[in-house]
Formats: structure tokens, sequence, C-alpha cells
């Protein structure tokens, strides 16, 4: 009798893994609560959000870790009540490692086994996991009613704050990246397996 395997990638994480990547789960709600900045630009907080994503696929270069780390921020999230949507809040938070996900192999395919730790591929991923989140956001907003003016009248400046914070937050992700394939060889996995 053939044994039942659901969610195998998430059995498959060893200690090691599943301790980085909760870590850095936990650092992307950490720094959308404390990164409440008086200033006046629209998504500054994403820059660490982005970073932490971009980094923890660098780190575990695992299919499901992107998921990994979007369940665990967005359940932490919900249950710290961050945001205006309530339990909606999750997808704010999955929606983006579930496109890490999917978008990641596609980089590791082009690219070679250090693909993340090129500043442009962290950059071009942050800004595109920036822009999921965007339109996560917009589509939860529509789904709750939401009031949208002031945001459709915006739109252009909301879009370009997601591009310049999430490509900034993918470029330190990718510098990291390549400092501690140097310094920690061990901690930075070579290739997805």
């Amino acid at each position: 009798m053939p044994e039942k395997k659901s969610l195998s990638y998430f059995r498959d994480f060893d200690l090691r893994e599943a301790l980085i990547l909760a870590l850095l789960g936990a650092l992307i709600v950490a720094a959308k609560i404390v990164v409440r900045l008086p200033v006046k630009l629209t998504a500054h907080s994403t820059l660490f959000w982005m970073l932490f994503l971009v980094l923890g696929k660098g780190l575990v270069p695992r299919f499901g870790s992107g998921m990994m780390m979007g369940l665990f921020s967005g359940l932490l999230a919900v249950l710290m009540g961050v945001g205006k949507q309530g339990v909606f809040v999750f997808f704010k938070f999955f929606v983006p490692g579930l496109t890490l996900d999917l978008l990641a192999p596609l980089l590791f395919l082009l690219f070679g086994k250090q693909a993340l730790a090129r500043p442009w591929a962290g950059a071009t991923l942050g800004i595109l996991l920036n822009l999921a989140k965007l339109a996560t956001g917009v589509a939860l907003a529509h789904l709750l009613d939401f009031p949208l003016e002031r945001m459709e009248a915006l739109v252009g400046v909301v879009m370009l704050g997601h591009v310049v914070f999430g490509g900034l937050g993918g470029v330190l992700a990718g510098l990291a990246l390549r400092r501690l394939s140097r310094l920690l060889p061990n901690l930075v996995r070579e290739s997805p397996r």
C-alpha cells in the first residue's frame, strides 16, 4: 500500500532550515511593526520585508521555503493584529512567499546556483514580490469594500514606492548572500535540491 505524502516539502526541511525560515518570518512581522517611521514615504517598511524573503530563499533554496516564511509571518501577523484587514492580512504575507517559490526556480535555472547572490537578481525578485504584495492588498481592499479613493489617485506614487523599496530590499539581500557565501560557506546552500 503506497504511503500518503501530503505537504511533503514541509516535512523535508531539516531543523537548521526550519529555524532560519521561522526566524526570518518573525523578522518580517517585527520589521512591519517596528519600522513605522513617521516619514511620508509609502511602502518604506517593505524594504526589510523583501530583504528577509529573498535572504531566506537564498539561504534555503528549496521549493516551499518562501511559502513557509509567508505562512509563518502571515499567521504571526494575524495573531499580532498587524494591518486593518483582520484575518485577511494573512494573504498579504503569504502571497509574496508563494510568488517567491514560483519565480526563484526560474532564476536558478537561468543564472545558476548562486543566482540570488547577484544584487540585480535580488532587486528583480524584490520588485516582483513587492508588486505581488501590492496587488494582494488592492484585491483585499476591493473584496472588503475599503475606500480606495486615495490609492486610486496616487497609484503611480504607491507603485513607485513598492518598486523602489522592493528593489532596495532585494539588492541588500543579494549583497548579504554574496558576503555570507564567502564568510560562512556552510550556511549558504550551493544549489536547490
